[in-house]
């Protein structure tokens, strides 16, 4: 994107792109180049002159006078748009420019570039109507005494300016009239980009609270309950310290294998990838793994069966049905105190489903306000599915999922 120029002051040139630059900063390479044309022509004009010499000398000067005027104060004028040092810079040009055409007539070959300056210095039409009205009244004045102030020459004094007058206001007032067109372009640009940045910042911190709130499932539903399983576990281990050491080392290999699975789904997370059981499996496949776990660490049997003809799933779909049933397992471990659990897959037409069923105690719904449920709820939301929960206190549960 072009780079934006700065701003000075209040009533400067609002910020704008190279593109919507004000047309005296835009072309300003070529007020330069034309006013060193003219003032060359001048001072060559003043050369063939045969006026007097001591006249040519002055004109000369004054005109050289001009020129270092315009490098040392108008120049930089165009730029920074101080209205008082706008004020100063006209006023000076006025001042040698009548001078020069005092001493010499020709040296008004300059009003070409000088009338364009004033609408440059002063901006607003307030000002550069009445500066280039009194450039042009007195242009008037000095060529009609220069004639000698006869009626004819007078008349034709005042023709002229006032012809130079028309040119001059309305050359001024259509690049001025352009100018307030790029300011108004510019400072709609501005105000674009500011809501498009505005609309970027609010983008990224939905997209960040998002990936929070993606990222926190994740976590409670592969490494705090892998954590929960391992601290279950060794609570089991000592239990059995002493007693019998068969069962000690199968609850020590348990341990050992669900840490491992935690470090694999800690790597997969950390890659961004999809979990590691659907790496390896179907969702059948995984699945039936996960309720085999469940039944080695918790002695509870847990049984998976599939209806329906499977079909290929997308990996997201995949992802949400086995989150699920990792949540709702882990739910019947830490609270349902149940005797038996079955899970079921279905495929059902252009939908598919996941359900929970245990006999264990049950739980008042209203009463629930754990992160578990609700995070299942969120991410089945997410991608359009439907959840259900069905349990009272000594009834056992069902949680069912559907996605479409």
């Amino acid at each position: 994107m072009p780079e934006d120029i700065p701003v000075e002051g209040s009533a400067g040139r609002v910020s704008q792109s190279a593109q919507d630059q004000d047309a005296w900063v835009r072309y300003e390479a070529w007020w330069h180049f034309a006013f060193g044309v003219l003032t060359a022509l001048a001072l060559i004009l003043l050369a063939v002159e045969e006026s007097p010499a001591s006249r040519r000398l002055l004109a000369a000067c004054l005109v050289v006078a001009l020129a270092g005027w315009y490098v040392g104060v108008g120049k930089a004028q165009i730029n920074r748009s101080d209205p008082r040092r706008g004020m100063v810079a006209a006023v000076g040009t006025i001042v040698l420019q009548l001078a020069a055409f005092a001493a010499e007539p020709g040296t008004g070959v300059l009003l070409f570039i000088v009338y364009a300056q004033l609408f440059a210095y002063l901006e607003q039409v307030r000002y550069t109507v009445p500066a280039v009205a009194t450039l042009s009244l007195g242009v008037a004045l000095l060529s009609a005494a220069d004639a000698g102030w006869t009626w004819d020459a007078t008349l034709a004094a005042l023709g002229g300016g006032a012809v130079s007058l028309i040119f001059a206001i309305s050359f001024g007032l259509w690049i001025s009239r352009i100018i307030e067109q790029s300011r108004d372009r510019a400072k709609l640009i501005n105000d674009l980009q500011q809501a498009r940045a505005e609309l970027d910042t609010a983008h990224r911190d939905a997209g960040a609270a998002a990936e929070r709130r993606r990222l926190a499932l994740e976590i409670h539903d592969t490494l705090a309950q892998g954590f929960t399983s391992i601290v279950m576990l060794v609570q089991a281990a000592e239990v059995q310290a002493g007693r019998s050491e068969e069962e000690l080392r199968r609850h020590l290999a348990l341990i050992e294998r669900t840490a491992r699975e935690n470090l694999d789904e800690a790597r997969s997370l950390v890659a961004a990838l999809a979990p590691v059981p659907l790496q390896a499996a179907p969702l059948a496949e995984a699945l039936t793994r996960l309720t085999e776990n469940f039944s080695d660490e918790t002695g509870v049997p847990a049984r998976l069966s599939v209806t329906g003809t499977p079909r290929p799933l997308d990996g997201n779909t995949e992802v949400v049905l086995l989150r699920v049933a990792q949540e709702a397992l882990n739910n019947v471990r830490r609270h349902a105190a149940a005797s038996h659990v079955d899970v079921e897959l279905s495929y059902v037409d252009v939908s598919v489903g996941v359900q929970i069923r245990d006999d264990g105690c049950g739980f008042a719904p209203a009463a629930t306000s754990g992160f578990g449920l609700r995070g299942m709820r969120s991410r089945v939301e997410q991608v359009g599915g439907d959840v259900l929960v069905e349990t009272a206190p000594g009834k056992g549960t069902r949680v069912g999922v559907t996605l479409r």
